[in-house]
């Protein structure tokens, strides 16, 4: 291959892995905030709905 070639494929291939790397962690820190609402059942607002009558 020639260097034309190979620059062309790192132009390509570059930002194809960087998105992918982005959707990743993307994917990673939904997953993990959607975890920390696993036991949440509004008990805390029901008790201030409660309070306030």
């Amino acid at each position: 291959m020639d260097s034309f070639s190979v620059l062309l494929l790192a132009l390509v291939l570059l930002p194809a892995v960087a998105v992918a790397a982005w959707a990743w962690l993307v994917i990673i820190r939904t997953a993990q905030g959607l975890d920390s609402l696993d036991n949440f059942e509004g008990m805390h607002l029901e008790e201030r709905e409660l309070a306030q009558r």
